[in-house]
């Protein structure tokens, strides 16, 4: 099974306990190897990066686990996966309700914008609620295969809603 780890977002910056999974700088967490992170907390101006070298780590998924977690970035994608070997799926846990939410003007590492936004495949799962607001242009942007599943998925965009450049799979 792959390793559990945490991520708390506070006022004061983000706190993980992963040793060498996750990285924090500047209001920044970044995910640099696979494995299940809880999110937890709120914050406002920070950002959760995944970024997983392919070549090292050719079949490694991450997962967000969000649980009760609130994220909003008006100067970056608040959740921006630039690279993902297998995948990076993002579960609401049951019972909880999660917010993720950009800002109306910047422009992301990829020149783009998005509040969870996906340069490669990203599933959403997951039986409790997720909320995103994409204040600048589209909520949920996949360069790749976006999959939804379960839970309850509310986006709220200035232009659309979710946007995918190979597909849209939406499930039960």
């Amino acid at each position: 099974a792959p390793a559990e780890f945490t991520i708390q977002l506070t006022d004061a910056g983000i706190i993980t306990n992963a040793s060498s999974e996750a990285k924090v700088e500047n209001n920044t967490c970044t995910i640099d190897q696979p494995g299940v992170f809880t999110v937890t907390g709120e914050m406002k101006g920070g950002q959760i990066v995944v970024d997983v070298d392919k070549s090292v780590y050719p079949d490694g998924a991450v997962e967000l686990v969000l649980s009760g977690m609130s994220l909003t970035n008006t100067d970056d994608s608040p959740i921006y996966v630039a690279s993902a070997a297998d995948e990076v799926v993002i579960t609401a846990k049951s019972g909880t309700e999660n917010t993720v939410s950009d800002g109306k003007d910047y422009v992301n590492a990829d020149n783009d914008t998005g509040a969870i936004y996906s340069k490669d495949d990203i599933k959403f799962k997951g039986r409790g609620k997720l909320n995103v607001n994409g204040n600048s242009a589209d909520g949920i942007v996949g360069k790749d295969d976006i999959k939804i599943y379960n839970g309850t998925l509310t986006v709220n965009a200035a232009d659309n809603g979710i946007r995918a450049n190979d597909s849209v799979t939406v499930g039960n």
